[in-house]
């Protein structure tokens, strides 16, 4: 969405991250093969953080929230070697 891209194989298994435990509806798992990821990135007092590393890319509707480049590398980079090989 950032016109950002990787050469990682295709995934049958969507990937969504998030910085809270949640668990996808059983609706949109169906439709879509997916699995929900959530870690804490960063454990840094400053509680402006979250806001910092997701955003609304350029040309897409407000409210619409994904991760900047910086966090998408993190993320990519956290199934290298188990899910992704290296």
């Amino acid at each position: 969405m950032h016109g950002v891209r990787h050469n990682l194989g295709s995934r049958h298994t969507l990937v969504l991250w998030g910085n809270v435990r949640h668990t996808p509806p059983t609706w949109f798992t169906a439709r879509f093969p997916a699995r929900y990821v959530y870690a804490s990135l960063f454990d840094w007092p400053d509680n402006t953080l979250p806001a910092k590393n997701v955003g609304t890319p350029p040309g897409q509707p407000e409210g619409l929230c994904v991760s900047v480049a910086e966090r998408a590398v993190l993320e990519m980079l956290y199934d290298a070697g188990t899910r992704q090989s290296l």
